[in-house]
This record gives C-alpha cells, structure tokens and sequence, in this order.
C-alpha cells in the first residue's frame, strides 16, 4: 500500500524475522516466571498495538520499523508460547480424562489452521472488491485502493486478534499452579 517495487519488502521482512527469532527465547524465560497464559495476552496486547501502528505507516522507514516490531509478539503468538498454550492445554484434558489423545487435538488444530487459509483469502478478496484493489495496476494510484490496503494492514488484523485476545482471556483458564499440578498428576499416573 506504500506503492514500493517487491524487492523493499527484503529489509522489514529481514526485521521481522531477526526480532522474531531475538525475542523467542525471551518469552519463553517470561512464560517460566509469569505463566503461560499471561505471558500469551501480553504478546496477544502488543500484537494489537502493532496493528494500530500499521494503519498509521505512510513511509517506508515506518514499514521497516514497525514490521520490524511485529516480530517481538509473533516469537510468542506463533511460535514458542501458542505452542506451550497447546500443550498445556493438552496436558489438562489428559489429567481430566485419564487418557492421552494429542492426536485428536492435534488433528482438530490442524483443520483449524486449514480454514485460516481459506480466510486469510476471502478477507483480502472482500476487501478487494469493496476498494476496487486490482492487483495488475501496480502502482495503486485511487486511493480508496490504498486505504483498503492499509486496512488489511491494520484494521482487520487488529479486530481479529481482539476477538482472539478476549477468547484466550474468557476460555483458557490453566495458571501457573494449574500447570505444575498437572505435571505431578500426570507422573502419577504415568502418561
């Protein structure tokens, strides 16, 4: 939405890869000292200041720095916490029910992860068609083609991950305590 010829895309994506990988080590010391869930509506709230910080990129040093930032909450959205999160998660199920099906939850995640996808691309056809986006017209001179592209950017990302900050915050309930419980538990009853 900036109208930049594909290669300036190299230098944020170096950014955000750099500081996702920095960063994926730092939340997990900060999972071990707060919790799991806390650590993941930390990273999940930072995630939705990235996105407000989007829709405010009109240059492309804003592009670099703030992609560059988005990288600290995606070491934990996506990677080592959301990981940590599902085995938790998995680890509960298993106390409560006695018996071991990571490969159920595993399969149902998997379908789940499937459907984003097919998201993922209706979002940017829809958005497409309200905004008139065709992506052969290369630079995008109307600029409610621009706008439509910054609110991919910013906008629908950011309302998204509200509604998936205030799920993990109402639904996923396992703390700390809960956590080391459940280890116990588990080698008790050697799962």
């Amino acid at each position: 939405y900036l109208d930049l010829p594909i290669q300036y895309g190299a230098i944020p994506s170096l950014g955000y890869g750099v500081l996702t990988v920095i960063f994926s080590p730092i939340w997990t010391t900060i999972a071990k000292k707060i919790g799991v869930r806390k650590t993941y509506l930390i990273s999940l709230t930072l995630h939705n200041f990235i996105y407000i910080m989007f829709f405010f990129v009109s240059n492309y040093i804003g592009l670099i720095l703030v992609a560059s930032l988005a990288g600290i909450p995606t070491a934990a959205n996506f990677g080592v916490i959301a990981t940590l999160a599902r085995a938790e998660a998995i680890d509960n199920a298993t106390v409560r029910t006695k018996k071991r099906e990571e490969g159920s939850f595993l399969g149902i995640f998997r379908v789940f992860t499937a459907f984003t996808y097919f998201f993922q691309v209706a979002l940017f056809t829809i958005v497409g068609l309200f905004t008139g986006f065709n992506p052969n017209v290369i630079p995008a001179v109307d600029p409610v083609v621009k706008q439509g592209l910054n609110l991919q950017m910013s906008l629908v990302p950011l309302v998204l991950n509200i509604i998936a900050t205030l799920i993990i915050y109402f639904t996923y309930t396992i703390t700390k305590e809960q956590t080391l419980a459940n280890k116990t538990r588990l080698k008790e009853l050697n799962l």
